[in-house]
């Protein structure tokens, strides 16, 4: 007696299983952005990509071995644990922060952090997942601009500072009682919009736009 299966469609379902899970390793991989799988209860890393490594400055076994209590700032631990109970109790479904890493060498790095859990509703909160951004560049750039606010603010000349979009970013307070303006009004606008908008030709705005494509 000989009895007969047709398994076509487990195979199909096999492969196609096999298939995704080998594009979500490539991803997750070659991911140009820090990925982490952490154990919700304890904060213990369970899966950290190449550039999560790169970001914290440590190899994967060292994370593996870790929480991420251990790696965050202090003084950023305590609103990271309280948005992350607000995740376990159902509060918020997912949530977004900027914190610090501490590296092995004492050195910091500032970084977004958008967590998610991967546990369906009813279920217990397992383990979370969150996709990690380096930042301190541009923290770093954001703190030379206020430092440099702060010295030109009580200067007698008239200064301003634009960014690559031709935006307003800074005017000290001479160039504000120049134009009759409040910081609220400009900064942010962008420049040959709020010159046509005060009645500047096309020319001027033209020349305006040379001169500025000049300087970066």
């Amino acid at each position: 007696v000989a009895s007969a299966r047709d398994l076509t469609e487990r195979k199909l379902a096999e492969a196609r299983l096999q298939a995704s899970q080998d594009r979500y390793r490539a991803v997750h991989e070659s991911s140009p952005v820090g990925i982490c799988w952490i154990e919700t209860p304890s904060g213990r890393f369970l899966l950290v990509n190449r550039k999560y490594c790169e970001i914290t400055g440590r190899t994967e076994q060292d994370l593996l071995s870790r929480n991420f209590q251990s790696i965050t700032h202090p003084d950023d631990l305590k609103s990271n644990c309280e948005k992350l109970e607000q995740l376990t109790a159902g509060k918020v479904r997912h949530y977004e922060m900027e914190k610090r890493y501490v590296r092995p060498d004492g050195s910091v790095r500032w970084v977004t952090v958008a967590v998610v859990p991967m546990w369906a509703e009813g279920e217990d909160a397992r383990w979370n997942m969150a996709i990690v951004q380096d930042i301190t560049e541009s923290k770093q750039a954001d703190s030379r601009l206020r430092e440099y606010e702060r010295v030109v603010e009580g200067l007698e000349e008239m200064i301003t500072v634009v960014d690559r979009e031709y935006r307003y970013v800074i005017a000290n307070r001479a160039f504000l009682n120049y134009r009759g303006m409040e910081r609220e009004q400009l900064i942010g606008r962008f420049v040959l919009k709020q010159l046509g908008a005060e009645g500047a030709t096309e020319g001027t705005l033209e020349l305006v736009k040379q001169k500025l494509d000049e300087c970066f």
